[in-house]
């Protein structure tokens, strides 16, 4: 394992500290696999240790590029607690770069106060050291770091809550892991394993601190009792902190649960009640616009056989007109054609009456100013039957779309429909013997 650094081939000693039974002994042996240390055996002595721990002694080994993994005895041991500060201060005190480590585990998801007190002592012994060191929590069970990373506690999660009363006393650092527990690393002794790629790359990158031997103050192990009941008062107090954060939350997200249930039954209730209104709405609208529409029907008819009416006499003042501006004959009225040969006819008059202004046509004869008038009131009469055709075909349209009240009395008027018919029957007649008067040569 090559180590990194701005240190160029400088010797590099990775030092991990920590209590007895956190691994740090296990975590070593795998370095030294990764780096070749070429020793006979495991380089280490790890498993599981009844009444010690099983490093006593700081040991070092070299691997072939000449960096130096040391192993340090815990100051959690009552027995062992003033040799265990002798020896972590002298591998501290050898001089060059160091990589230190503190190597700590969880107990029930909540931190343990020995390795907190631990980093506390060894950085009061040490302060050079600063922010330049890692964290290392071993042996957490995955479904606890499943949790540390989903539970959401004051806007981040278990972990960073975790991790700021880990660092609260001491210089804090960005270089912390939280490493799974292995089952085949579990209670096994003197094991080396080959570290997953996220775990070398870890080590590897780990801050670098450069120590010299003035730097390094001794351990006050005698303190360790003392620091160790204020740092355990203060993780209870941060524990019941939680809990009660912890139950806030519950009852704040019980309660917003009960909120957004009844927010989604009114909202429910709104929509039924607004389909409703829209329902009503459109019946006491559309109600009035039909029955309005069935008073003004027989009005409607009204007046067109008003304006019906109306056409006829001006057909027979044409008829007269006719008759005292041109030579009587005997004329024959021809037959009524059906409705639907009406407009032909209309077209035919049309286009006769579109002769009778060309000079070059063989039968045009000179016409007396009567005539001209009589065909210009033809044309007026056309158009006004053509607007009359376009509004009862209309009436008819909008009558269809209302449908017919529950009583409806016998009409006296006939349909519009029959009104049109018959008077068109009535002024293709007249245009008939028009047309035949206005053809034939005048006598005038």
């Amino acid at each position: 394992m090559q180590q990194q650094g701005e240190v160029g081939e400088e010797i590099i000693r990775t030092v991990l500290l920590g209590n007895p039974g956190t691994g740090k002994s296990t975590l070593l042996n795998g370095l030294c696999k990764c780096s070749e240390c070429g020793s006979d055996g495991v380089p280490f002595q790890s498993g599981v240790s009844f009444g010690h721990g099983m490093t006593v002694d700081y040991k070092e080994v070299t691997d072939k590029h000449g960096n130096i993994f040391v192993d340090t005895p815990g100051l959690s041991d009552v027995d062992l607690r003033e040799k265990a500060a002798e020896e972590i201060q002298k591998a501290l005190s050898k001089g060059g770069m160091y990589k230190l480590g503190f190597v700590m585990t969880l107990e029930a998801g909540r931190l343990r106060p020995d390795d907190k007190v631990t980093m506390q002592l060894v950085h009061d012994a040490v302060p050079k050291i600063g922010g330049s060191y890692s964290i290392v929590i071993n042996k957490v069970p995955r479904a606890t770091c499943a949790k540390l990373s989903s539970t959401a506690i004051d806007g981040g999660t278990a972990r960073d809550a975790l991790v700021a009363s880990l660092l609260d006393g001491v210089p804090p650092t960005a270089s912390v892991m939280f490493l799974p527990l292995c089952n085949e690393l579990e209670d096994a002794d003197n094991v080396q394993f080959s570290f997953p790629a996220e775990v070398l790359r870890f080590f590897v990158t780990a801050p670098l601190v450069r120590l010299d031997q003035s730097d390094v103050h001794p351990i006050k192990a005698d303190m360790y009792d003392a620091i160790f009941k204020k740092v355990s008062g203060q993780l209870e107090d941060l524990r019941k902190d939680n809990d009660m954060l912890q139950r806030t939350l519950l009852a704040e997200g019980e309660c917003f649960r009960k909120q957004l249930e009844d927010a989604n039954n009114q909202q429910k209730l709104l929509t039924q009640q607004n389909a409703i209104a829209e329902q009503r709405y459109r019946q006491i609208m559309e109600e009035p616009l039909e029955q309005q529409q069935r008073q003004q029907r027989p009005q409607e008819e009204a007046d067109l056989a008003q304006q019906r009416e109306s056409l006829i006499r001006q057909r027979q003042e044409l008829q007269s007109t006719m008759s005292a501006a041109s030579t009587p004959t005997t004329a024959t009225t021809p037959p009524q054609k059906p409705a639907h040969e009406i407009p032909q006819q209309r077209q035919q008059v049309h286009q006769l009456s579109q002769e009778q202004q060309q000079p070059h046509v063989q039968h045009s004869t000179t016409r007396t100013p009567e005539h001209a008038a009589v065909l210009q009131r033809l044309r007026e009469t056309e158009q006004k039957l053509q607007q009359v055709e376009e509004r009862l075909r209309l009436a008819e349209q909008r009558h269809a779309k209302v449908p017919p009240p529950l009583v409806r009395h016998a009409a006296t008027a006939p349909a519009p429909g029959e009104m049109l018919s018959a008077f068109l029957l009535d002024i293709g007649s007249v245009f008939g013997s028009l047309l035949g008067s206005l053809l034939r040569p005048s006598s005038l």
